[in-house]
């Protein structure tokens, strides 16, 4: 894998997908994207095995960190990142590679994405819990569809009205209700990072109509609308807009949400298999 991609993101992923091959990497039924706030999903995968990013060719450097586990879960193939794209401040990189494995497993296969983040409650009240996204709208300024004209991976104005499903949110409720723990539907504020957001800025996307904020979500949701891949967002809430906390808090209070999430997100890997019979 070179230090950044060259071509087009067709190319790129074509070349993913002929070493994934190459590599005997079994087709996912869904990409578990995991940014923030899990910990533990690797160890849910039966015949768990780790490829580095790095050794793929065609992925983006950015990547270059970072693993991809593979495996299945009764008798589900499915493919796990454990954490976000590292960020070399290469103004060069195109758009579409912080989200790059989004249309790499959609083209292996895939056709579900299951996302996680931290994020902030926007509500003056709202204690940290979780939530999964209903809607988001784009405050971050960039869009990875930029250049994209002559992608055959997907429209240049794919519909985002479908990207947030209503099975896999369905699923994820009655996961949550049978664990005894409450997962809210909310609008997120996707906002570019890595920042802590100002108490001004977070009162301004609350007047948009977001109910939380989360940092670098726009690029796979908008990547998965492109690539038709149905996506379920799901975020630990560290704080809210009446208490926010500084960084050091905030990576803690994350650690505390990540069991909840880490056991939301592993019966998720075991019972995606029943979508497929419904």
């Amino acid at each position: 894998m070179t230090d950044e991609p060259e071509g087009t993101l067709d190319d790129a992923v074509a070349r993913a997908v002929s070493d994934a091959a190459k590599a005997k990497l079994e087709a996912p039924s869904a990409l578990f994207l995991l940014a923030t706030g899990a910990t533990r999903f690797s160890e849910v995968l039966e015949g768990c095995r780790r490829v580095p990013l790095a050794d793929i060719e065609g992925v983006p450097g950015c990547w270059s960190g970072l693993d991809l586990f593979t495996g299945r879960v009764n008798d589900t193939p499915l493919w796990c990142i454990e954490d976000a794209p590292t960020d070399k401040r290469n103004t060069d990189a195109p758009a579409w590679a912080r989200a790059f494995p989004v249309w790499w497993a959609s083209a292996c296969g895939a056709e579900a994405l299951i996302h996680s983040s931290a994020g902030t409650s926007l509500g003056v009240d709202g204690a940290p819990c979780l939530a999964h996204i209903t809607d988001h709208i784009n405050l971050s300024g960039a869009t990875p569809l930029d250049g994209l004209g002559e992608s055959r991976l997907g429209p240049l104005f794919p519909d985002q009205t479908r990207v947030h499903d209503e099975r896999l949110a369905a699923l994820a409720h009655e996961l949550a209700d049978a664990a005894g723990e409450d997962l809210a539907g909310a609008v997120a504020a996707c906002v570019h990072g890595p920042s802590v957001s100002t108490p001004a800025e977070l009162r301004w996307q609350r007047a948009a109509g977001a109910d939380l904020s989360v940092q670098d979500l726009a690029g796979p949701l908008v990547a998965a609308a492109h690539a038709g891949v149905p996506t379920l967002a799901l975020c630990a809430l560290t704080d809210s807009l009446s208490d926010q906390r500084d960084l050091a808090s905030l990576v803690e209070a994350t650690a505390e949400q990540a069991p909840a999430l880490d056991r939301l997100l592993g019966g998720l890997a075991r019972e995606l298999h029943r979508l497929d019979t419904e």
